[in-house]
C-alpha cells in the first residue's frame, strides 16, 4: 500500500501529460507540487461556484415564495371583507332594479320622479349616461342591469364603500384598478402565485384573487413595493452570503483535518477527497428543488460517492424510495440514520452496500457530517410543503380555500375545452348564519362551518373539490358531472345537513340549513359556472332558502 503525503501524491497513469509527470521507484506517477496546488484551486473553486449558485438560487426563491404567502395570507383576510362590501353595494342595486316604480319611471323619462324614487348613493344609467341620482366620491361602482317593459332598459349603480387596510391593497374589475394604488391604470393582479403588476407608474409584486359570482370580473389583490422586496432580497443576500462564507471556512476546515488524518493512517482515495464530496453534496443540496422526491436521490448519490460504496438505497417506513448503484444480496448494509430534527418529519434510513460496517471513525464521522446537511435540506422541503399547505387551504375548515378553489377551476375549465366532458359548480350559503353568530356567539358559528365541511367531505368523491370562498359560503367543483349530477349530490348534502345538530355551548342543539345554487356546462358551451350558480343560488334564497336552485 502506498503512503500518500506532503510530497507525494500517487494516482492513475494517464492523468496528466507527460511533461508534468514523474515516474516514482514503486511505478506510481508522482504529481509535482505545482499541479496538486492548481488542482486544489480548481478543486475549491468548483466548491465555491457549486455552493454561491445554490444559495443564490435558494435565497431569491425564497425570498420570493415567502414575499407571495404573506400577500396570500393578506388576500385570504382582505378578500371577504371585500366581497361582503361588493355585496352589500349589489344587493341594495338589486333592491331598487327590481322596483317596478323605477323601471316605469325610466321608460318614460321621468327624471325628477326618479330623482324622488331613488335612495341616497344611486344612480339609474342608460345608454352610458347619467340619468338620476348620484354616487360618492371615492366608492367602488357596483352595478346591475334594470329591466323594464320586457328589455334591458338601463343599470343601476351602487357605490361600495371598500374597507381600508393597513398594508396596500388592489381592487380591480374588468382589468382596471378601481381602489387602491393605481386608481383607473389597467393592471392585471389575477395571479395568485405572484406577478409583477405596473400600478400609478410603479411596479408591485401582487397575489390576487377573483371574486366569484359577479356581473363583472372582479379582482381582489395584496400588492408589494418592488422597493420594498429588494430591500428583503439584499438583505436575505447579505445574510445567506455570510452564512455560505463562515460554512466555505468550515468545511475547508474540515477538508483540511481529514485530509491530515487520511494522511496519517495511509488511506489512499485517489484524486477526491471527502471534504470534496460533501462541498459538492451541499452545494447539489441548495441548488435542488423544494421536492423531497427530488433531494433524496442526490442526497444518496452524495452518500455513495463520499463512502465510495458500489450501491445504496433510502428505506421510508422500511419501503424503498430511492436507489443507486448495484450490490450482492447477501452484503451486509452500512446504516446511516436520516430521521428529521428532534424526530420532526417521516424516517429515513440509508443503507450502503460494498462497503466495510467496521467501525471507522474517520468515515463515521463524514457520515455524521452528511446526515446533518441532508437533514437539513429535508426538513427546509417539509416546511415548504407546510407553507405551500397553509397557502392553499382553509385554517378552520381545512377545506379548499379560494386562491386554490379558482385555480383548480380554470385548470378543469382548460381541460374539458381540450379534452370534452363536463364540469359543474355549487354553491352553498349557509341560512341565517348572522343569528348563529349574534345569539350564541363567533365559537357556535365556527363549529356550524366545521360540521358543514364534514358533512361536504363525508358526501363527495375524491376527485370533487370542496371550499370554504366565504364567510358562511362554500363552494364545490364536480368534474365530469352534468346538471342532474350535480342537483342530485347538492340535495343530498343539504338533506344531510339538514338531519345533523351543532350543540353550542351547554344550550341546546340547533339546526342549520343552507341553499344552494347549482350549474354546469359540456365541452364547447360558453358559460360562467359562478355567476350562473351565484345567480341559482339568489333565486333559492328568494323562494325560502334550505333548496336547491339549477
Amino acid at each position: 500500500m502506498t503512503t500518500a503525503n506532503d510530497s507525494d501524491l500517487s494516482v492513475g497513469r494517464g492523468w496528466l501529460p507527460s511533461a508534468l509527470t514523474m515516474r516514482a521507484p514503486n511505478g506510481f506517477v508522482r504529481v509535482p507540487r505545482i499541479a496538486r496546488l492548481v488542482a486544489l484551486a480548481l478543486l475549491i473553486s468548483a466548491g465555491i461556484a457549486a455552493l454561491v449558485y445554490g444559495a443564490a438560487r435558494w435565497t431569491d426563491a425564497g425570498v420570493r415564495h415567502a414575499a407571495a404567502a404573506e400577500l396570500a395570507d393578506r388576500v385570504q383576510a382582505g378578500a371577504p371583507r371585500v366581497e361582503t362590501a361588493l355585496d352589500a353595494a349589489r344587493t341594495k342595486a338589486l333592491i331598487v332594479a327590481t322596483n317596478p316604480a323605477v323601471g316605469r319611471l325610466l321608460v318614460q323619462g321621468d327624471r325628477r320622479g326618479l330623482e324622488r324614487q331613488l335612495p341616497a348613493d344611486v344612480r339609474v344609467e342608460a345608454a352610458g349616461r347619467t340619468i338620476a341620482g348620484r354616487i360618492e366620491t371615492g366608492t367602488v361602482p357596483v352595478s346591475v342591469s334594470l329591466v323594464a317593459s320586457g328589455r334591458v332598459a338601463g343599470s343601476v349603480v351602487v357605490g361600495a364603500s371598500i374597507p381600508r387596510f393597513a398594508y396596500p391593497f388592489v381592487v380591480t374589475k374588468n382589468g382596471f384598478v378601481v381602489n387602491g394604488p393605481g386608481l383607473s391604470a389597467r393592471a392585471s393582479v389575477s395571479d395568485a402565485h405572484g406577478t409583477w403588476a405596473e400600478l400609478g407608474g410603479r411596479r408591485y409584486l401582487a397575489v390576487g384573487v377573483a371574486l366569484p359570482a359577479r356581473d363583472s370580473r372582479w379582482v381582489a389583490a395584496a400588492v408589494l413595493p418592488a422597493s420594498t422586496f429588494a430591500h428583503r432580497l439584499t438583505v436575505a443576500r447579505l445574510r445567506v452570503g455570510a452564512a455560505a462564507g463562515a460554512a466555505l471556512v468550515a468545511l475547508i476546515a474540515a477538508a483540511l483535518l481529514i485530509r491530515e488524518a487520511l494522511r496519517r493512517r495511509s488511506i489512499r482515495f485517489g484524486t477526491t477527497t471527502e471534504s470534496a464530496m460533501t462541498l459538492g453534496l451541499l452545494g447539489d443540496a441548495l441548488a435542488a428543488t423544494h421536492e423531497p422526491q427530488v433531494l433524496l436521490p442526490v442526497i444518496l448519490r452524495g452518500f455513495v460517492r463520499a463512502s465510495r460504496a458500489s450501491g445504496g438505497r433510502v428505506l421510508e417506513a422500511d419501503e424503498e424510495i430511492a436507489r443507486t448503484g448495484s450490490w450482492e444480496k447477501a452484503e451486509e448494509a452500512f446504516i446511516v440514520e436520516l430521521g428529521g430534527p428532534s424526530g420532526v418529519g417521516p424516517h429515513r434510513v440509508v443503507e450502503l452496500y460494498g462497503i466495510t460496517a467496521k467501525h471507522d471513525p474517520v468515515r463515521d464521522a463524514l457520515m455524521q457530517s452528511l446526515a446533518a446537511h441532508a437533514q437539513t435540506a429535508l426538513e427546509n422541503a417539509r416546511l415548504h410543503e407546510v407553507v405551500e399547505q397553509q397557502a392553499s387551504t382553509d385554517e378552520l375548515t381545512q377545506l379548499a380555500n379560494r386562491r386554490r378553489f379558482m385555480e383548480v377551476l380554470e385548470r378543469e375549465k382548460r381541460r374539458i375545452e381540450r379534452f370534452g366532458g363536463s364540469l359543474a359548480v355549487v354553491l352553498a350559503d349557509l341560512d341565517d348564519f348572522k343569528r348563529v353568530n349574534d345569539r350564541y356567539g363567533h365559537q357556535a358559528g365556527d363549529a356550524v362551518l366545521v360540521m358543514c365541511a364534514e358533512v361536504m367531505r363525508a358526501e363527495l368523491r375524491d376527485v370533487d373539490l370542496p371550499a370554504r370562498i366565504g364567510g358562511e359560503e362554500f363552494a364545490i367543483m364536480l368534474p365530469e358531472t352534468d346538471l342532474d349530477g350535480a342537483m342530485f349530490l347538492a340535495e343530498r348534502i343539504r338533506s344531510s345537513l339538514g338531519e345533523r345538530r351543532v350543540r353550542v355551548g351547554h344550550g341546546r342543539p340547533i339546526r342549520v340549513t343552507a341553499s344552494f345554487g347549482v350549474a354546469a356546462q359540456r365541452a364547447g358551451e360558453d358559460a360562467d359556472l359562478l355567476v350562473l350558480s351565484d345567480a341559482a343560488l339568489y333565486r333559492a334564497k328568494r323562494r325560502g332558502k334550505n333548496r336547491v336552485v339549477a
